[in-house]
């Protein structure tokens, strides 16, 4: 669905980003509410996701810029 749109709005990348930030999934909060942190508080029913940081590694050659890559990992938060 969302590739079809990106291409229906002429693969206009404003357009996607608007889609995105706009959607309920993209607001929600990670924060349990009160309600499901009094039914469940060890988050064992998995109420809400747990944060976790995103680490951005590079690795490239700084003479010849060859054999960079980049990998994005998810590390927990503390």
């Amino acid at each position: 669905w969302l590739a079809a749109r990106f291409v229906e709005n002429g693969w206009s990348v404003k357009a996607m980003h608007r889609l995105i930030l706009l959607s309920d999934a993209y607001q929600r909060s990670t924060e349990a509410s009160a309600e499901a942190s009094e039914k469940d508080p060890r988050n064992r029913l998995l109420a809400h996701m747990a944060v976790r940081r995103l680490v951005w590694k590079n690795t490239c050659s700084t003479t010849t810029m060859s054999g960079c890559s980049s990998a994005i990992s998810a590390a927990s938060s503390p």
